[in-house]
């Protein structure tokens, strides 16, 4: 729809500063319905005022093609850096992925409880949420961008029936389905592109568009901490709740799914900024790889992988009166403790027997030597059978190793079955 410029503004006493330009495309600029859709971009973005939404600085018209100003961002676009980090075989740090989500809850919550003048709610829904759209400051700030395809109450335009706008890959069913789309439309949106940053993988992208398409109206989506063991079961929870099917059972609004986040960017050490964050930024390749697509073999291989991991990583409960939650980055320091004392239990002596311990072991050996000369004469008293090993073999488990919850439940089954 439009061209992007990098330019640079001048004024009096030698002031200048880097801005960028949209401009509408040529080949548009003769569509009133397109320089309509532009205009209400521009009355859109004078609106918003918020340090996590990319600022509008001007608006204007150029040889009868209209262009709005935007404040210059130096920094990365999070499709980008998702691919560079997969190339490099890490992918995007779960704190990380935490402060981009938390900053842009808190974005789209301002626009969808935004009023106009009137004092009445502008209705803003975004409906193009996705990695594309934002951006990553050098100080690790996220700001949301283009509301060119944005739904308001004041939008002269409107989207036809039939006519779906946006990136398919991130709509909500009710998008597909022709319903109303409201501000969990956006909570969904950005649930997926959380739940792809977090698991590394395409949640609804397939081979076509058709695929895609009932990818999205079918809505599996696999538990996060079943895809990345180090996700904790409350974001897991969180971004479960917020790719719900049906809008009913997402979150009451993106600040309540702002908080949960934060809570849990908290609990791994806060937000990763300043040389913390350019320190991982330089280990990047220059070059990405795009994310796997979703699939059932998929979900089984990272099933494998998490199940091989609690074999060789400690796991701490994050909420130990509720639920077993997978180990966090940051245990604390009782959890490190409990960890230390259950491995001294475990470990095996490696001293050599002492002097008394041998004089004890001969003295039973005589005391049932004798027992057996005294009891020979008795008729043999038949031994019980025997249970199989297999059957009285106890599992192995490693220090501080916590069974998942799923065992729990069962449990629970089977006492309403003896009812």
């Amino acid at each position: 729809m439009a061209q992007v410029f990098l330019a640079r503004q001048r004024g009096p006493s030698g002031f200048q500063r880097q801005t960028v330009i949209k401009q509408i495309h040529q080949h548009l600029a003769d569509d009133p319905h397109m320089v309509e859709r532009f205009h209400d971009e521009a009355r859109l973005a004078s609106l918003l005022n918020h340090p996590n939404i990319v600022r509008l600085e001007d608006f204007g018209e150029e040889e009868g093609r209209p262009y709005i100003v935007l404040e210059h961002i130096t920094g990365h676009d999070v499709k980008s850096l998702s691919e560079r980090a997969l190339a490099a075989g890490v992918g995007l740090p779960l704190r990380l992925v935490l402060q981009i989500g938390t900053d842009i809850a808190r974005a789209l919550h301002y626009a969808h409880e935004l009023k106009g003048a009137d004092g009445d709610a502008l209705e803003i829904v975004h409906r193009d949420v996705s990695p594309d759209n934002i951006l990553l400051t050098e100080l690790g700030q996220a700001k949301l961008l283009d509301f060119g395809i944005a739904r308001a109450r004041t939008n002269e335009q409107k989207t036809a029936a039939g006519v779906i706008k946006g990136k398919v890959s991130y709509f909500s069913p009710e998008q597909l389905d022709g319903s109303v789309v409201s501000p969990r439309s956006d909570q969904f949106s950005l649930g997926v592109m959380l739940w792809e940053m977090l698991c590394r993988a395409r949640l609804f992208m397939r081979a076509d568009d058709v695929e895609t398409l009932k990818a999205v109206k079918k809505c599996w989506v696999p538990a996060v901490n079943r895809m990345n063991p180090e996700a904790p079961q409350q974001l897991a929870k969180a971004i479960a709740q917020c790719t719900a099917k049906a809008p009913r059972y997402r979150h009451a609004d993106c600040g309540r799914l702002a908080k949960l986040l934060d809570q849990s960017l908290e609990r791994l050490g806060g937000r990763m900024e300043g040389e913390d964050l350019q320190r991982w930024l330089a280990t990047l390749p220059d070059e990405g790889r795009r994310l796997p697509m979703l699939s059932e073999d998929l979900v089984q291989s990272r099933g494998r992988q998490k199940s091989s991991s609690t074999q060789t990583r400690s796991r701490a409960l994050e909420e130990p009166s509720k639920e077993v939650e997978p180990r966090t980055q940051i245990a604390t320091s009782e959890m490190r403790e409990l960890a230390r004392l259950r491995s001294e239990d475990t470990k095996v002596p490696t001293q050599k027997p002492t002097k008394a311990v041998v004089v004890g072991i001969a003295l039973v050996l005589l005391m049932a030597i004798a027992l057996w000369v005294f009891t020979s004469s008795e008729p043999p008293i038949p031994a019980p059978p025997q249970t199989p090993v297999a059957e009285e073999k106890a599992p192995q488990e490693e220090p501080l190793i916590i069974a998942p919850a799923a065992p729990t439940k069962k449990k629970k089954r089977s006492r309403r079955r003896r009812r």
